[in-house]
This record gives C-alpha cells, structure tokens and sequence, in this order.
C-alpha cells in the first residue's frame, strides 16, 4: 500500500462511520480530489461533507474550529504547509488553548504537507511545523513510511486536543515498510510510546556502533545512509524515526538507544531546531545516569 491510500482509506472509513467528520480545504471534491489526491473520489461518496474552500487559510480554517468547538471532528487540509503561517494567531492564541479554558475535548486535525526535494520554489519547499512545536495545547505528528499513516489520522481525530498532521510530499507516491535491503539484513518494528509509536530499523542480530533520530519524510534518507554505512564502510546503524516530534516520550525514546553515538536528523533549518534540542535533552539525560 502506497502512504497516500493509507490516509485516503483513513479519510474514508472516519466519513463512513462518523456523521461528525468533516474534510476543509482548496480543491478537495472532485474532479481535482486535493493537490496530493488525498481526497480523490470521495466528494462524490460523501456529498457535503468535503467542503471546497475559497483560497483563503485563515477563513476556512476558522471555520473548523467553529465546527470543532460544536461537537464536529473537522479535518482541515492546508494545500502547502508553508501557508501555516497565515493561521498562526488562529492556532496559537485560541485553538491551542480552547480545550483546556472551556474544560472539553477538542477533536480538530489540521493536515498538511511539508519538505522540500520537489522543485516548488521558496514557498512551496520548507518544514514551518518548528512554529508549532513547543506550544502547549498542541500535538505535532508526523507519519512516515515504516508505520501507517491512515491508522495515526484516525487516532489524531479521536485524541480530544488539536493535531497539526505533518505529511510530506515525497511520501505520498511511497509504498510503505521500504523493501530491499531491509527485508534481508534489518528488522522493523513499532514501539508503543506515550501517544503515537516510534519507528525502529536495526540490524538482525548485531551491535550497531551508530543511532539515527529522526522524523518525517527525511527518515527515507537516513535510511538510504543506513544502506551505505553498511555496504560501502561497514558500520552498523540503528535508526529510531518518532511519530509525535512535541510531546516525545524519553523513557522510551532513552531505553531504544543503544548506541554511544547519536546523531539527530531533521529536514528544516539548522539553527534553534527540533534536533538541536533532541541532542540537547538526550545530553542531558546521560549526563545525570
């Protein structure tokens, strides 16, 4: 299954089974069905509850938290991630704060795609989820293609606090669970964590003398550097790929290194960014063991 019909089965089945689940954004009904296809064909199996908008983010996204704060299920879908920056009061200032003020569970999923590598230009190619990160209120999840996207939307929908869904745009024509290599020589698995699972690749039986930390579309070139450490230097590495990047769970993040040596990877600009702190805060911790 490729990681776009993972989240347009997802879309599906919560349409289906809940009259409370609503899909916001630019160009999601047919003939189009969404930039990335995420929606394709189901305007048509749910009149009315895709709702296309005009092009104004701040607008339509008000309007699912409206709908949030009466009881709905909104998914709100931004075109390009990027554009999270012309809902950032929105999000910030009220929909962050409105479940823990009026003492209610908020059911509001903002999805959107992230990352570079596909040419889109200066504002079409950047990872803006680092505004959201460290804002209490807020869960930030970001699938990837060693776990199921469409099962983490599900659970996004029905965890009762606002989630902005991190997607990223060279996953979506990606199958997922990576093939070659890693069926032979290295192991897959997912660790239950606090609220969404890590990802973990590591090689069958051996020691390996590296760990990789990392969310995100980026994960498939960590992995790629996996293969090559191995094939071309012989050195063994771990990788452990995190699906909730704001509320990390370090107990289990600690205990599933195994290595001496960390190296933290993110897709976004180097400075005061989410690796940075990661490294910062596993320093930390060693440094009190």
């Amino acid at each position: 299954m490729r990681y776009v019909e993972s989240l347009r089965n997802a879309v599906e089945e919560l349409l289906s089974s809940d009259d409370g689940v609503y899909i916001i954004g630019e160009d999601i009904e047919e003939p189009y069905g969404g930039a990335f296809k995420v929606t394709k064909g189901l305007s048509t199996k749910f009149p009315g509850r895709l709702i296309s908008t005009p092009m104004s983010e701040l607008a339509f996204t008000g309007l699912g938290i409206g709908m949030a704060l009466n009881g709905l299920k909104p998914i709100v879908e931004i075109m390009f991630g990027d554009f999270v920056t012309l809902i950032v009061d929105q999000v910030v200032n009220h929909l962050a704060k409105f479940h823990e003020l009026y003492g209610k569970k908020i059911h509001f999923v903002l999805r959107t795609p992230s990352g570079g590598y596909r040419g889109y230009g200066a504002t079409h190619s950047q990872c803006l989820e680092r505004l959201f990160i460290g804002i209490p209120g807020l869960k930030i999840v970001a699938p990837n293609v060693l776990v199921n996207p469409g099962e983490l939307l599900k659970k996004s929908v029905y965890l009762g606090m606002p989630v902005i869904f991190i997607e990223n745009k060279l996953d979506y024509g990606r199958t997922l669970v990576h093939q070659g290599l890693y069926k032979e020589v290295f192991e897959i698995q997912q660790v239950p964590a606090d609220t969404f699972p890590l990802a973990i690749v590591r090689p069958f039986g051996e020691d390996s003398q590296i760990t990789f930390i990392t969310y995100g579309g980026i994960l498939n070139q960590v992995m790629e550097a996996q293969e090559s450490l191995l094939l071309d230097e012989e050195i063994l590495a771990d990788i452990v790929a995190l699906t909730d990047v704001s509320h990390i769970d370090w107990n289990v993040l600690v205990n599933n290194i195994r290595t001496r040596h960390v190296i933290v990877v993110e897709e976004g600009w180097e400075n005061f960014g989410w690796a940075g702190y990661v490294a910062y805060k596993l320093n930390l911790i060693a440094d009190y063991k």
